[in-house]
């Protein structure tokens, strides 16, 4: 080995090839021989390659999952939010620069489903928490109110184009002059265009209202959930750790 020290430019350690090494002899005896210099030498060599690998596994780990409780994680005793650190198994570790509150991502998985559980356990029976959820019973109220403007749209459509036919007819028999009959169809065409708008929009309401409904029965009444990455970013909102690494999650429901 040969450092190069003045150097400015060259701060480094390089390693000459074996070939080049240069021997003084009869200076001291040899500490090991090159047999068992060759050993360790491709010893080293492995462990440096499984280290390579090990690296380049979490670097693709870090790639393809990012962390998706950035921004989420808070500390307990402080407020303030935990910092993320990737270990060298490829895992993240969640730590408070101020508390030195600290958990695993493994840790934190299993606080959040257990808490997830809790959650829906609390939810099983969908009647009782939709009386006890007011949200729930006015989205209720505006799908059964939002049903009967629509009925009655539609009934005015149809009494609208049974006029149209009836004027027509009267156009017909000559009890109507042909002005007459032009401008009540007009008239009636337009009315017929504006309550075809109307239903439509009530129609596009009802649709947000009834898929809102379903979202929210299907978490009261799913207690056999499971905590994944997509049902995490949609029912987590904040979570909190304490000194003992207990989590308290903060649900959007």
């Amino acid at each position: 080995m040969q450092k190069i020290a003045y150097d400015e430019t060259y701060r480094k350690i390089r390693e000459n090839p074996r070939e080049d090494w240069r021997m003084v002899p009869d200076s001291h005896p040899a500490i090991i021989s090159w047999e068992l210099f060759d050993e360790v030498s491709a010893v080293r060599e492995t462990e440096q390659a499984i280290r390579d690998e090990r690296k380049k596994w979490c670097r693709q780990r870090r790639e393809n999952n990012p962390n998706i409780f950035k921004g989420r994680i808070f500390c307990k005793e402080c407020g303030e939010k935990l910092v993320c650190h990737w270990q060298r198994d490829g895992s993240l570790y969640f730590y408070c620069k101020f508390c030195h509150v600290s958990i695993s991502e493994k840790d934190l998985w299993n606080g959040i489903h257990k808490e997830l559980y809790q959650r829906m356990e609390e939810h099983k029976n969908l009647k009782k928490l939709i009386q006890k959820n007011s949200e729930n019973s006015n989205l209720e109220t505006k799908k059964i109110a939002l049903s009967r403007e629509m009925e009655q749209v539609s009934g005015n459509i149809v009494r609208l184009e049974s006029q149209k036919r009836s004027g027509y007819e009267q156009y017909v028999l000559g009890k109507l002059s042909k002005e007459k009959f032009l401008e009540l169809k007009q008239n009636l065409e337009n009315e017929i265009v504006e309550q075809k708008q109307e239903k439509t929009k009530k129609e596009k309401e009802l649709a947000l209202i009834q898929e809102e409904l379903r979202q929210k029965k299907q978490v009261a009444g799913n207690t056999e959930v499971l905590l994944t990455v997509d049902n995490l970013l949609q029912y987590v909102k904040k979570i909190e750790v304490d000194r003992r690494k207990i989590t308290y999650t903060e649900f959007v429901f």
